[in-house]
């Protein structure tokens, strides 16, 4: 039998089953009903299926425009995706996906996703592919992905298993390109082991505190060397247990430096021996793990301190005893013409610390009797190279007083024989110039055509003049 008779045999028989099935079944309502009746029935069932026609089309159109979105999203989200079926075969991916891996769409579909994997990683890639296809399951992996032209690039895979439908699940990869990311913790990690390095080995002692509370948070060795505990004793320490200041004291100076109104301190440090060690500690805000802490430099300048105490010490009996002796002490400048000098010269002087300190201003207080010798000695001294000594008067501004003054001083040169500098010291010896001027007066009187003798106070003649 044709194929075409078959057909037609077996629509014969399925219509003589239809209306068989249709004769069995009992009448209904619609069967009494009358033709116009009938006819309005099926008018309102036509417009009930014209609106479940809207309806549906409406609905397919929302879908359509919902599934067109998905796919533009998909297709051009800024991250790369790919859909990929349980056994990691590409079944789909965006455009960012086909930009990042440098390899062409088609190219890619129905590849297996391990194949873009470099292979130090690909068993870590199919661990990650077996939770996945765990029911919702998710994770994430740091890989390195191959690109097309054989160039390698740090990727994060984020994956999770996604239903479709009745069917099979799918698994939705997103990568990101993360070599910037790995480059910057890389380039941190170094930075960081640099400090650390700079920190333990610097011969210099340094600490990090936390200014809150003033707990010690690191110290390098050369700090645990200098105070005499170990590292681990001072991590565990506060800042006010090795200062000698109140705890609060100390927590009103870190916040000063936490502030950046002062970065430099002088602090007494207690040692662990129970000695007391003049410290200068520099001190800068620095901010780690979202934490503000302050970096350290501590110099024991315990010698230097002392060393300067004296001077400073040996300084005021240099002030006291110029002062007493009446003499001060200058420098002079000679080719800027400005001269520098003590208080107690500037007191000799008779003038204030806003008073010109040039050649001029030295001029201007200088007896005009004196002026030109004065010249002339200061030549002297730079030509023939000697000594400077000169005896002078002066005006004092401050009152007018004329004083006398012994100056002595020694010329400095250059390499090339100029003259730099006059270094010296003046006297007032105006006591001593009047003391001289009476005694010369005394002695002329004594010399005179009356007979005179002097005796002591035992009346034994100690002197007669040529008269007697």
């Amino acid at each position: 039998m044709s194929t075409s008779a078959e057909k037609m045999t077996s629509q014969a028989l399925m219509r003589a089953a239809a209306e068989a099935e249709l004769a069995s079944q009992p009448k209904t309502q619609a069967a009494l009903l009358t033709a116009a009746e009938l006819l309005q029935e099926l008018q309102v069932h036509q417009i009930e299926l014209e609106i479940q026609n809207e309806a549906l089309r409406r609905a397919q159109q929302a879908l359509e425009e919902s599934r067109d979105r998905y796919v533009d999203l998909y297709e051009f989200a800024p991250l790369g995706y790919l859909t990929l079926s349980l056994d990691g075969m590409i079944e789909e991916l965006n455009l960012s996906a086909v930009t990042l891996l440098d390899v062409q769409r088609k190219a890619l579909l129905q590849r297996r996703f391990t194949s873009l994997v470099v292979p130090e990683d690909q068993s870590r890639w199919a661990e990650l592919l077996l939770r996945l296809k765990q029911i919702d399951g998710k994770g994430s992996i740091e890989v390195d992905l191959q690109r097309g032209d054989g160039r390698v690039f740090q990727a994060l895979l984020d994956g999770s298993a996604i239903p479709v439908g009745t069917g099979a699940a799918q698994i939705l990869i997103c990568v990101r390109d993360i070599s910037k990311r790995k480059q910057a913790e890389l380039g941190l990690r170094k930075s960081e082991q640099r400090f650390r390095q700079m920190f333990e080995n610097n011969a210099a002692i340094l600490l990090l505190i936390e200014p809150d509370s003033g707990a010690i948070v690191d110290v390098n060795p050369a700090a645990a060397s200098f105070y005499g505990y170990s590292v681990e004793q001072l991590r565990a320490m506060r800042l006010d247990q090795i200062n000698t200041l109140t705890p609060s004291e100390v927590a009103a100076q870190m916040a000063r430096a936490v502030r950046q109104e002062r970065d430099y301190f002088i602090f007494a440090h207690r040692l662990a021996s129970g000695d007391i060690r003049t410290v200068e500690v520099r001190s800068t805000p620095i901010h780690a793990d979202e934490k503000t802490l302050l970096f350290s430099i501590v110099s024991d300048i315990t010698d230097h301190h002392k060393a300067q105490q004296a001077l400073q010490k040996n300084e005021q009996l240099l002030r006291e005893s110029q002062k007493a002796a009446r003499i001060g002490s200058y420098i002079n400048t000679l080719e800027a013409g400005t001269f520098e000098a003590t208080s107690a010269l500037d007191e000799i002087f008779g003038i204030t610390k806003d008073y010109p300190h040039t050649n001029e201003g030295w001029v201007n207080f200088m007896h005009p009797d004196f002026m030109q010798t004065m010249h002339d000695a200061l030549l002297d001294s730079i030509n023939i190279k000697k000594p400077f000594d000169a005896q002078y008067k002066i005006i004092r501004p401050s009152d007018g007083v004329e004083r006398w003054m012994h100056g002595l001083g020694q010329i400095t040169y250059d390499d090339k024989g100029k003259a730099i500098s006059l270094i010296g010291t003046v006297q007032d010896i105006t006591e001593r110039k009047t003391a001289e001027e009476a005694q010369s007066i005394a002695a002329v009187a004594f010399e005179s055509q009356q007979g005179m003798f002097i005796t002591d106070a035992n009346k034994v003649i100690l002197r007669v003049n040529k008269a007697f």
